[in-house]
């Protein structure tokens, strides 16, 4: 109801459960909360006839292991699908992933620091874990970047799924709630 009372041109979706610890331990707030949520905003976006729906997503939804990066995901999916089914003159959904935003609130670098002023050990999630680090003002870049695809590119270049599918899972998700 706010989307189409306000009736934005551009809408930047941040909104997200990105505790992985949490996810881990109750996966379904995560669905309810990065899946559900993201349809609804896509979905909210594409009714109040918005340029552009920027999604934010993260690096753990490169071939996710976690649940954050699984939901996270899925939600990048259902835009990418609802994307690759517009006219070229219909609202474009895109997403951008983030890694660690250094200096925003809920990175990880004050966790390090701290473990590391108390002599040790610095802690990682898995030993095999890989984090991806930005500043505030690459972050800034990143989120921007799509405008300029926006008006330049008919579609994202690649969809791995179609609307159809996108559908599917999202009923599949409903049935869970």
């Amino acid at each position: 109801r706010v989307l189409k009372a306000f009736r934005p041109d551009y809408v930047f979706h941040a909104a997200a459960l990105k505790q992985v610890p949490y996810l881990e331990r109750d996966w379904s707030e995560g669905i309810k909360t990065n899946v559900f949520g993201s349809v609804n905003v896509a979905d909210a976006t594409l009714a109040a006839g918005a340029k552009a729906l920027v999604m934010i997503s993260t690096d753990k939804a490169i071939e996710p292991v976690s649940q954050l990066g699984v939901t996270k995901r899925f939600a990048e999916m259902y835009a990418q699908a609802l994307d690759a089914g517009r006219q070229p003159d219909e609202t474009r959904l895109v997403a951008v992933r983030f890694g660690n935003v250094l200096g925003s609130v809920g990175s990880v670098v004050p966790v390090f620091k701290a473990q590391i002023a108390r002599g040790g050990p610095v802690t990682l999630t898995h030993p095999d874990m890989v984090r991806y680090f930005m500043t505030v003002r690459e972050a800034a870049d990143r989120s921007g970047r799509p405008w300029k695809e926006l008006h330049t590119s008919q579609h994202a270049p690649d969809h791995h799924a179609t609307f159809a599918e996108a559908q599917y899972l999202k009923a599949i998700f409903l049935q869970l709630d």
